[in-house]
Parts: structure tokens; sequence; C-alpha cells
């Protein structure tokens, strides 16, 4: 879920991987990972999650805008999502 997070490296390639894509949610992104995580038959070691916010907005519209501080408040909800799981 990483912008070129399935590129082969010294020719090992990634076990799991999904191209990215900004419409998919981010508890959908953070499911997926924690799936990997979790498998019963090749556990991950290492994941990357991309969340692409609140750089996104903040580029857009500005540190200190109203949308910052809605997309601010959505990550903290994110991010508490992440930890319960």
């Amino acid at each position: 879920m990483w912008p070129g997070g399935d590129k082969t490296y010294r020719n090992v390639s990634p076990t799991y991987q999904w191209e990215f894509e900004e419409t998919v949610s981010f508890r959908v992104r953070i499911d997926t990972a924690l799936s990997w995580y979790t498998n019963v038959y090749k556990p991950a070691n290492l994941v990357m999650l991309y969340l692409n916010e609140p750089d996104r907005i903040g580029h857009e519209f500005g540190p200190d805008s109203l949308q910052m501080k809605i997309a601010l408040h959505e990550i903290d909800r994110v991010t508490k999502y992440l930890f319960d799981r």
C-alpha cells in the first residue's frame, strides 16, 4: 500500500502488496495490513502503511485551514482505530 512498494529489490519482492489507491478508506488499509501480520501461514514481519492525510489537505488548503483542522481530527480517529485493533 506504499507508492512504489511493489518494486523488487536485490531479487526480493514483497510477500504482500497492494497498489496504492487513494480511494481505499484508511480503515480498510489498516485492516488489510493487520491481516498480513496475522496470516497463519506466512505472517509479515514488516508492513508499510501509507496514509496520505493530512499531507494532501495541507498542500491543498494550507496548514491553518479549516480543512486541515478537520483532517487532523479524522487522522486522530484513524490512529485510535489502529491502536485499538
